[in-house]
């Protein structure tokens, strides 16, 4: 396909867990200027909803399980799942659980 390439790493993988009471956020690394694509790979089997922002307070409080008739910035990802997003660089992210915890993993990067 043109105009399409395959993700390619740009920076460190970093780990975070995510857990079921106040996430603790951590910044990716990567690229400091354009748009970045993050992978992020939830290794766990609980579903795992990420919350980024320009900073540590903002991506936890983005990062928060749903409920019905609420609206909350995050990016679910299922267990044993991963998502590859675009979004600005030096992200701070943060994840939640509903349940125990899963370790998700954040590469930043180029490409889908």
């Amino acid at each position: 396909m043109d105009g399409y390439n395959a993700f390619r790493p740009r920076g460190d993988t970093m780990l975070i867990v995510g857990s079921t009471t106040g996430p603790n956020a951590s910044q990716a690394g990567g690229p400091a200027a354009g748009d970045v694509a993050y992978l992020i790979a939830n290794m766990g089997s609980n579903d795992a909803y990420v919350g980024y922002g320009p900073s540590s307070g903002v991506a936890a409080a983005n990062s928060a399980v749903p409920l019905i008739g609420t609206n909350v910035a995050c990016i679910p990802v299922p267990g044993r799942q991963q998502r590859i997003v675009t979004l600005s660089p030096a992200l701070f992210f943060a994840a939640t659980t509903p349940s125990s915890q899963s370790p998700v993993t954040i590469t930043p990067g180029d490409g889908v």
